[in-house]
């Protein structure tokens, strides 16, 4: 034992008490007293607590003694005699009291392992990344898909764990400032667009914290939940592509500005196709299912007036996961000035040879769908 004597002169004069009272209080000499304040002697343990309590200190502070826990003022054996007495009265009825509160009890704990249990398994199952974390910013539960899109095991112990033994520094100062912001403020923070942590900016996330309160309505967590969005981003931006190439090659097909054709099917049908031709178009554009595919021919009418001829075909295509029906339209209409030439060139031969034959002008005309002053130029 160690007595810190250099402190117990200032101590004593401290309390007023003069030297020969202060050591009748102790049941000590002066010059024990002397020895004592000199570091000379040692006194015993109960001195030293007994001159602890005189100087109104706790023991620590003028030892390396430590202060003795306080005792209770009941009589313990007393009580323990009378209820070793009722025990005996009443032991059947507390055994089957005790039974009973101990059935409950398990009960409780069986329906709370289950519930827990089943509460895991669902998070677990969810493709969404979730985590659970106390006010700390420690983890205390992550699902699946959190440990799988960080390549850990699915037995990886994440408890007591932060953002930091994850994730790069910039993501886990983001992660951790936005479930402070939740923690403070009580509020949810819902939908915010992201890169998806630990993914080398390779994925894409949506990032929604949610506050956990406990029964006093006290912020006890937060709850995470990062939703991957890198296949709609891809879809968004292939779409956005796909518009600009459709609109440029709407633009050089119809001459028509796209805005035109936004959700006005009846501009086409009215002002695009050839008058002649809008019978069979609109029997083909209805035949087009999900289950058919359609190919056709119709000319239309630009927006400059020329009469182009187009090949159109429909087809069920699988988009990004999503079913779609897509059409493709091509200007043919050199393809078909070609073939008319030669179907005419045809035409002409067949009349000249009737004419050679001596068939009328009338039966050579219907035959080879010339007019009258067309075959009589023949020679």
């Amino acid at each position: 034992m160690e007595l810190y004597f250099n402190k117990i002169r200032n101590l004593r004069d401290a309390t007023g008490l003069q030297t020969k009272v202060f050591c009748q209080k102790l049941d000590i000499s002066v010059s024990t007293l002397w020895h004592w304040e000199k570091g000379s002697k040692t006194p015993t343990e109960k001195k030293v607590r007994k001159l602890a309590a005189l100087l109104n200190v706790p023991v620590e502070q003028i030892s390396n003694l430590t202060s003795e826990s306080h005792k209770s003022e009941h009589n313990l054996s007393g009580s323990i005699k009378l209820w070793g007495e009722d025990s005996q009265k009443h032991s059947e009825e507390a055994i089957s009291q005790f039974k009973y509160m101990v059935s409950k009890i398990s009960e409780q704990y069986e329906y709370l392992t289950q519930y827990t249990l089943i509460t895991n398994a669902i998070l677990s199952s969810i493709e969404s990344i979730i985590y659970i974390k106390v006010i700390q910013q420690k983890y205390l539960f992550t699902n699946n898909s959190f440990l799988k899109n960080l390549s850990l095991n699915s037995d990886f112990n994440i408890n007591g764990k932060n953002d930091n033994d994850f994730f790069t520094p910039k993501e886990a100062k983001q992660i951790t400032e936005q479930d402070r912001i939740v923690i403070s403020s009580g509020k949810p923070i819902k939908n915010i667009d992201g890169y998806l942590p630990g993914s080398r900016k390779k994925k894409f996330g949506l990032f929604s914290t949610f506050p956990i309160f406990d029964s006093n309505k006290k912020i006890a967590g937060v709850i995470g939940v990062i939703n991957d969005i890198t296949d709609r981003k891809k879809m968004v931006r292939t779409q956005e592509i796909l518009g600009i190439y459709i609109d440029a090659m709407t633009d050089c097909l119809y001459g028509y500005k796209p805005e035109v054709f936004y959700n006005n099917r009846d501009y086409w049908q009215n002002n695009c196709i050839h008058p002649e031709d809008k019978d069979i178009q609109n029997k083909t554009y209805n035949q087009s299912t999900w289950e058919n595919e359609s190919n056709d021919v119709c000319r239309i009418i630009r927006a400059d007036g020329k009469i182009r001829w187009i090949e159109g075909k429909s087809a069920t295509k699988v988009f990004f996961g999503i079913k779609c029906l897509a059409f493709i339209e091509r200007d043919i209409t050199d393809n078909m000035i070609n073939k008319e030439q030669i179907a005419k060139s045809a035409r002409i031969e067949m009349a000249r040879s009737l004419k050679e034959a001596g068939f009328d002008l009338n039966t050579i005309a219907k035959s080879s769908k010339l007019s009258l002053e067309e075959i009589r130029k023949l020679s």
